[in-house]
């Protein structure tokens, strides 16, 4: 899920059915019919969530949308390649682009060099092969990229993040940074709450949060500063981050297992949705964060 700058509404996907929903912040989600749909066969809202941002080379929403690769030599049926995909005025258009053969990483808008940044994904097969990525035997690569409009370009920087799926990014606006936290690395079973900033040329780690590590942890920008979501089944719990500081909230917090989020610019609002009971079509918790308190939206 991301913000759509030209239409000012949020953008939420579910390509394991080919379904797309907006939300302008004020009526009901709005499920719409493209012409063209990204589709996979592996997700599911309340899943691991395609990667996408706003793209401010092109004004329009990128995803990279597709089913994690198989090990080299090994053909899955129906697999369908990863690809990168634009939205705009309502319509998706697949770019025809080479794209990293990765999905399931973190992805984000740099303003400063209208760039939009990708970071690790599923799968890395040129390491020992632990489980995760869902199909087993698999792990997070390593890597990154950068998309200029054109095409992408992967990036060496001298520093690196943990590999991990599932990350949050946001670009903070008064740091001038993007932000990466949190995500599942390791053997899948690592559930990660450090922070992470890039400035266009290096990655820098700030200070993690000290989320239990039970707990699966997503953020996104919010009224304050960054909130991040840490939640179990039947527990759950609010952060934010200051730019500076973390601070657990003592706020009642939405009980989600993996939880999507995304910030509405145009309303100060933080964005939450899940699909606790993983059935297609449905993203039945949606809640909002204004700076203090959760609101049951839908």
């Amino acid at each position: 899920m991301t913000f759509d700058a030209a239409d000012g509404e949020l953008v939420l996907m579910d390509p394991s059915d080919g379904v797309t929903w907006t939300w302008d912040g004020r009526h009901a989600w709005a499920l719409r019919h493209p012409l063209s749909v990204p589709t996979e066969n592996s997700g599911k809202i309340g899943g691991p969530s395609p990667a996408m941002a706003w793209d401010p080379s092109t004004s329009s929403v990128l995803a990279i949308v597709g089913d994690p690769p198989g090990r080299p030599g090994v053909a899955i049926p129906s697999q369908v390649a990863p690809a990168t995909w634009s939205w705009s005025a309502g319509q998706w258009t697949e770019l025809g682009v080479q794209t990293p053969d990765y999905v399931e990483g973190a992805m984000g808008s740099f303003p400063p060099s209208r760039q939009v940044i990708l970071f690790s994904g599923c799968c890395d097969y040129s390491q020992p092969l632990p489980l995760c990525c869902g199909l087993g035997s698999q792990r997070p690569v390593n890597a990154m990229w950068a998309w200029n409009g054109v095409e992408w370009t992967e990036l060496h920087p001298a520093h690196m993040p943990p590999a991990r799926l599932g990350g949050s990014m946001a670009y903070d606006p008064s740091l001038g940074k993007l932000l990466l936290f949190g995500g599942v690395g390791g053997s899948g079973t690592t559930f990660m709450s450090d922070l992470w900033e890039w400035d266009g040329v290096d990655w820098t780690q700030a200070v993690s949060a000290q989320v239990d590590p039970n707990l699966v942890a997503s953020a996104a920008l919010s009224p304050g500063g960054l909130v991040a979501v840490a939640a179990s089944p039947g527990f759950a719990q609010t952060w934010s981050w200051d730019g500076s500081t973390w601070q657990r909230l003592e706020a009642s917090t939405p009980d989600c297992l993996i939880c999507s989020l995304a910030y509405d610019p145009l309303r100060h609002l933080t964005v939450l949705v899940d699909n606790t009971d993983y059935s297609s079509h449905v993203a039945n918790q949606v809640w909002t964060w204004d700076g203090r308190l959760w609101t049951r939206r839908a």
